[in-house]
C-alpha cells in the first residue's frame, strides 16, 4: 500500500486504521485527517480512532483537527449519537486505565477534548 495514492490510498488507510497493531493504526492517521474534509465516508474511521486505548493516535489527531474535520466529524455523530456515546465510554474508559496520570483532568485528554466539544 505504500506506493498507493488518490481513492486507493484512502481505502488502504481505513482499512489499515483497523489493524491489531497500534503503531499500524497510527501510521493511517495522516492520510484519513487530509481526506476527511472532501471525504466524509472517513469520518467513522477517525471516530474509532478517537476510541483508542493508543493515546498517541489521539494527540496525532488532536494535533491535525481543523475547523472542517469538526464539521464532518459533528455531522456523522448526529446521525450516529449511540456511537458517539461508545466512542466517549471507550476513551473514558482508556483514559481512566491508561493516560490519568498524563492527563489528570479527564477532559484535556486528547480524545476526550476532541468528542467533549463535537
Amino acid at each position: 500500500f505504500a506506493r498507493t495514492s488518490g481513492e486507493t490510498a484512502r481505502v488502504a488507510a481505513a482499512l489499515l486504521s483497523r489493524d491489531s497493531s497500534g503503531y499500524v493504526r497510527h501510521a493511517q492517521v495522516e492520510t484519513l485527517m487530509s481526506a476527511m474534509p472532501q471525504h466524509d465516508w472517513v469520518a467513522p474511521y477517525v471516530a474509532q480512532l478517537l476510541a483508542e486505548s493508543v493515546g498517541e493516535i489521539a494527540e496525532s489527531i488532536e494535533g491535525l483537527i481543523e475547523p472542517a474535520h469538526t464539521d464532518v466529524l459533528r455531522r456523522f455523530f448526529a446521525r450516529n449519537p449511540a456511537f458517539q456515546a461508545l466512542c466517549t465510554a471507550r476513551a473514558t474508559s482508556y483514559w481512566n486505565e491508561y493516560h490519568r496520570a498524563r492527563y489528570p483532568d479527564r477532559r484535556t485528554y486528547p480524545s476526550l477534548a476532541i468528542l467533549g466539544g463535537l
